[in-house]
This record gives C-alpha cells, sequence and structure tokens, in this order.
C-alpha cells in the first residue's frame, strides 16, 4: 500500500485530506507541525511527503530540505556499502 505522511497544522485540512486519500486506498500518518513531521518521518517509511509551507515550528521549507538532504546523505551510505561488496566480491 502506498504511505503517506501529511504535514499539516490546521485540523480540518488535516481530515479532509485524511478522508480523501483513505477513500483511495492510501495509507495515511499525519503530523500536526513541522517538528512533529520530522519525527514520524524518521520512524516511518514513507512514498510520498505532502507539507504546509505555513507552519509553527519549522515551516514546510525546511522540513522538505531535512529531507531531502537526509535522504540524499542515506543514499549515499548505501552506495558507499555496495561498492564494498562489490570490490569483495571475487572477479570470475
Amino acid at each position: 500500500m502506498f504511505r503517506i505522511l501529511v504535514v499539516e497544522d490546521e485540523e480540518d485540512i488535516q481530515k479532509i485530506l485524511e478522508n480523501y486519500l483513505v477513500d483511495q486506498g492510501y495509507a495515511v500518518t499525519l503530523a500536526s507541525d513541522g517538528v512533529d513531521g520530522i519525527a514520524k518521518f524518521h520512524k516511518g517509511e514513507f512514498d510520498l511527503v505532502l507539507l504546509d509551507i505555513m507552519m509553527p515550528k519549522i515551516d514546510g521549507f525546511g522540513v522538505c530540505e531535512l529531507i531531502r538532504r537526509e535522504s540524499i546523505e542515506r543514499e549515499r551510505a548505501i552506495e558507499k556499502k555496495e561498492l564494498h561488496f562489490f570490490r569483495q566480491c571475487p572477479m570470475s
């Protein structure tokens, strides 16, 4: 199932998005602000993150920047592990 993290500080909008997305067959996790969104992003695996821009604590741009930076770092770490593995494989 496609997993979506919705980071939105207005409860009415959260519920509208949640109801619509669940009706469409998506698994939805809600976060009430940028800090909560980052915490839930770290705890789960998501296929999509929907961000409100104007939120308290950390705005949507800040959340997006942090997620991008961490995703790039995670991807680089995976590439290094793969490279190390292939260097250890005997050539035939």
